[in-house]
């Protein structure tokens, strides 16, 4: 999507066939197109917002910086992808996405994870792969409704103890980073019975913990990848397939009627590595990256 006029007509096409899906992104290799700036997307909040069908919206691979606060307007969205931009933060508005059920916050500019995140109680699927992430807050531990959690490709090298309470996680993904221990209450999640896939490849955990973890999983059915030498980008080519497949599981999602309840969230209270940085080198053993 190369200028705000085609994002309009697209717009204009999507609405007149009451589509769900709006899709605004700029395809990947464009270099001579910049995509939709913070001012383009702050022009075309108030027409979006008039799409009484709209589910979907994705801005992958533009030139945005910062959200506007009209993403208020968007209080029915169900699903937000904003992949690849140049986001650091979030504004306090994104609370009013009280509907949002999936959010992609991938290759963008965050050194924290969103603390407005915290009061998005239906979501389910949260991606904030690739970024420069340092720590996990306490209160991503309390919320409990997210199924599909992805925080690989940051410089994690620990987390909370209220980690342990994301009981009703499916898939948890925090692979190259830099874990050198898990908390005991990781073993909830394990022991949970929901987890079906886990990866902490390319990290730095000892050989006692990864032998702890492959033991639990193999008793609770789950597929664990838990190898400490790992390429990224080998792994960047497998977080590409589990995207893909996340997309059935996010439409499945939107399905469910608006008026049946969900699992609510307790409220409590962001190096550049995508387009516009210079690719991780492959190793193999993996060494330590400077954030």
């Amino acid at each position: 999507m190369p200028n705000i006029d085609e994002a309009r007509q697209t717009i204009q096409e999507t609405s007149e066939y009451g589509i769900t899906y709006l899709d605004l992104s700029r395809q990947r290799g464009s270099a001579s197109e910049p995509g939709l700036t913070t001012e383009d997307l702050d022009a075309l909040l108030p027409e979006i917002a008039l799409m009484e069908n709209l589910e979907t919206l994705n801005l992958d691979n533009n030139s945005i910086n910062v959200l506007p606060p009209n993403i208020a307007l968007l209080s029915d969205l169900g699903v937000l992808s904003l992949g690849n931009n140049q986001l650091s933060e979030l504004p306090e508005e994104m609370e009013a996405l009280d509907e949002l059920v999936s959010l992609h916050l991938a290759e963008n500019n965050f050194q924290q994870v969103p603390p407005q995140i915290a009061y998005l109680p239906a979501l389910n699927i949260l991606n904030l792969s690739e970024n420069a992430i340092q720590t996990v807050p306490p209160f991503l531990g309390h919320m409990t409704a997210i199924a599909n959690l992805d925080l690989s490709l940051n410089y994690i090298n620990d987390l909370p103890q209220e980690i342990g309470g994301l009981t009703n996680l499916q898939s948890f993904t925090i692979a190259s980073n830099e874990l050198e221990i898990l908390p005991d209450e990781f073993n909830n999640i394990l022991r949970s019975g929901n987890l079906r896939f886990v990866d902490l490849r390319a990290n730095y955990l000892p050989d006692e913990v990864v032998e702890s973890v492959n033991q639990i999983s193999q008793s609770f059915g789950i597929d664990a990848h838990t190898g400490n030498q790992r390429v990224p980008e080998v792994l960047a080519e497998d977080q590409q397939a589990a995207q893909e497949d996340q997309i059935e599981v996010e439409l499945q999602a939107l399905v469910i009627p608006r008026n049946q309840s969900r699992a609510r969230n307790t409220r409590q209270p962001g190096e550049r590595t995508g387009r516009n940085a210079a690719p991780r080198a492959a190793q193999q053993p993996r060494r330590r990256r400077q954030p």
